[in-house]
């Protein structure tokens, strides 16, 4: 579909994605990992406890990288929904494990709804 027409008069960065759930995983990883080749100042100001934005309930933002706790433990991720696809790309920490998805639809409720639930089943059987 040539969404041209819904992007040429709106001035956002963001989309259409250009990428692969491989480079999107190896790009969370390098940011969220300690075992990292991002230098420490641009981790911190990214992923940094102290430059982290509270949204309630436990979550934070910063920098486009959200951090959640679940089960006790922290996991990074970021994800968007545009039309005709959404995203979601995390990192958990404790098992150094990467999960990217891409789904060929988006900002259609059915479809963030099934993204939603096997994001969540996919988190339940990692942590």
């Amino acid at each position: 579909m040539n969404t041209k027409i819904a992007y040429q008069n709106i001035g956002v960065a963001d989309a259409p994605l250009v990428s692969t759930v491989e480079d999107l995983t190896l790009l969370i990883r390098a940011i969220a990992s300690n075992n990292s080749p991002i230098s420490e100042s641009i981790r911190s100001l990214m992923i940094g406890d102290d430059n982290l934005t509270s949204l309630g309930d436990g979550a934070f933002y910063g920098m486009g990288m959200m951090k959640d706790t679940l089960t006790g433990m922290p996991i990074y991720h970021h994800g968007g929904d545009e039309p005709g696809y959404s995203s979601t790309n995390i990192y958990i920490p404790h098992n150094d494990t990467s999960i990217s998805l891409f789904i060929n639809c988006g900002v259609a409720q059915g479809c963030i709804q099934r993204q939603s639930e096997l994001v969540d089943t996919v988190l339940s059987n990692e942590l």
